[in-house]
């Protein structure tokens, strides 16, 4: 279902217009209009006219510049399912108390609620963390309590391929502790004293993705100066007291999510450097080069590569190997020397010679 669409030359979501609106499809450029938001179709999206652009999903892909304005149009629909009393909108101004750090935030996606909640209390915001590195999470998060509301720091990780299950969002105000949750605050649990907006607090010592033999970039552009791994999507920053780096996994720092172009690379056996992709015998979401073997998988709306080389069932993966908090307790039925992670079944192998080394792929 597209959650994107033109209206005279403006990026909009399905929230933004009302209904019998004509837009324009981002991708094949044919007429769509809106619908749902009602009980017989509650979520809301875009369709396209009749039979037009048949096959068409309309939604941009995680290199697309309209891809950040996508995920708030489908976090918005979402709520305004849930929510059908709210008022739902996408970027809207939230007024901040005067003990607030600025006047004013311009919240990526919030629910308005038409009377004060007990758990949510003046509503629920959602911010889309996608290559935003413009807003200061810790003191964005204690502004929003300011002005009595919930937020959800919500990952492109955290969406599936057309929403933002209500499931993943209650799980995240269920468990805030859990570095693979998004970061949820709830004005019942969180009073704007509570958020520290010294980063350390936040951070852990230990690596959480020992297992990826990290490339680190550094990012300047944000609030904090930091580290940046594309390669498993994790932050770092410098401890000068301690002498030793903390990490970041949550988006503290900066956004965070792999970044599989990095990892990629050019093709080295084609001779323009472009990978030539066939998903023709290899099922949804599997591709592979037709020149160098790579091994391209979708989980949602993230990418991973895998190694020419890679000894598995790339098909047979649960979860992305790059974000699994893997369990080697068991060996591959295949081979002893293979290690399989029973949570996502991504496969490993071990040297005979020293089982203490792993090949990774």
């Amino acid at each position: 279902m597209p959650f994107l669409a033109y209206l005279d030359g403006t990026p909009v979501t399905p929230v933004d217009v009302s209904n019998g609106a004509t837009v324009t499809c981002p991708n094949c450029g044919e007429t769509m209009y809106p619908r749902g938001g009602d009980g017989r179709v509650p979520i809301r999206h875009f369709t396209h006219h009749g039979q037009q652009a048949e096959g068409c999903t309309g939604s941009p892909t995680a290199a697309e510049s309209d891809y950040h304005r996508y995920l708030k149009g489908v976090a918005a629909s979402r709520l305004a399912a849930q929510f059908p009393e709210a008022n739902v909108n996408v970027e809207v101004s939230i007024s901040i108390p005067q003990e607030g750090n600025v006047r004013e935030r311009r919240a990526d996606v919030a629910v308005q609620l038409p009377e004060n909640n007990p758990y949510w209390g003046a509503g629920l915001i959602i911010e889309v963390q996608y290559r935003n590195h413009s807003k200061n999470l810790l003191a964005t998060t204690q502004d929003y309590l300011r002005a009595g509301y919930s937020v959800l720091w919500a990952r492109p990780q955290d969406f599936d391929t057309e929403d933002l299950a209500w499931s993943t969002i209650q799980t995240a105000f269920e468990n805030n502790k859990d570095e693979n949750k998004p970061m949820a605050y709830a004005v019942y649990d969180f009073e704007p004293g509570d958020i520290s907006l010294r980063p350390a607090p936040h951070l852990v010592w230990e690596d959480p993705r020992p297992n990826c033999e990290h490339d680190w970039v550094k990012e300047s552009d944000t609030h904090i100066e930091h580290q940046y791994c594309p390669g498993c999507g994790i932050n770092r920053v410098y401890n000068r007291g301690n002498g030793k780096f903390l990490y970041d996994t949550r988006g503290i720092l900066g956004p965070v999510a792999p970044d599989p172009g990095h990892r990629l690379g050019p093709c080295p056996e084609s001779v323009n450097g472009e990978h030539d992709w066939d998903d023709g015998m290899h099922g949804r979401g599997t591709w592979f080069c037709r020149d160098c073997n790579r091994v391209l998988i979708e989980f949602g709306e993230e990418t991973t590569i895998l190694a020419a080389d890679y000894p598995g069932d790339p098909p047979s993966l649960e979860a992305n190997p790059y974000t699994c908090a893997h369990d080697w307790s068991h060996h591959s039925d295949r081979r002893q020397h293979e290690i399989v992670c029973s949570k996502c079944k991504h496969l490993e192998e071990v040297d005979e010679d020293d089982p203490r080394v792993r090949h990774r792929y």
